[in-house]
């Protein structure tokens, strides 16, 4: 039994050694040096890839920063507007107070001024008075 198999087995290697090759169609097969080098250039893109997205994220961050800032720095001069809104009526009103007390202060001089030169008038009448009252004594 073994015969036979080896006796099949040699006449189908001298059937196929002496049968027309079926050609195979050929796909071209990349070079391992071509393979490689894709496979170096997708690493590589992939690392950019990812190193954009970094930077990308780091702008996000810092731009959103940058917007708290402007946004802390607006709020503080809306603040710093309204106190020197309220700093600009607090000192219109200390001068309305100041115009009010100064002409306060004119009247009350006009006042002493006018009592002051009735006094004055009074005096120089009671002194007339006494001058003829001695000339008619003398």
């Amino acid at each position: 039994a073994l015969r036979g198999r080896e006796a099949k087995s040699e006449a189908a290697a001298a059937d196929a050694a002496t049968a027309p090759m079926t050609p195979v169609p050929e796909t071209p097969q990349p070079a391992a040096a071509e393979v490689a080098a894709l496979q170096a250039t997708a690493i590589e893109t992939a690392k950019r890839a990812d190193a954009i997205l970094a930077r990308a994220d780091e702008l996000r961050t810092r731009a959103d920063a940058a917007e708290a800032r402007a946004a802390a720095a607006d709020r503080r001069l809306a603040a710093e507007k309204r106190d020197r809104d309220d700093d600009r009526s607090k000192a219109a009103a200390a001068a309305a107070r100041l115009e009010d007390a100064l002409a306060a202060a004119e009247r009350r001089v006009a006042e002493l001024e006018g009592e002051r030169t009735a006094a004055a008038d009074e005096t120089v009448r009671d002194l007339e008075a006494q001058l003829e009252a001695a000339r008619r004594d003398a």
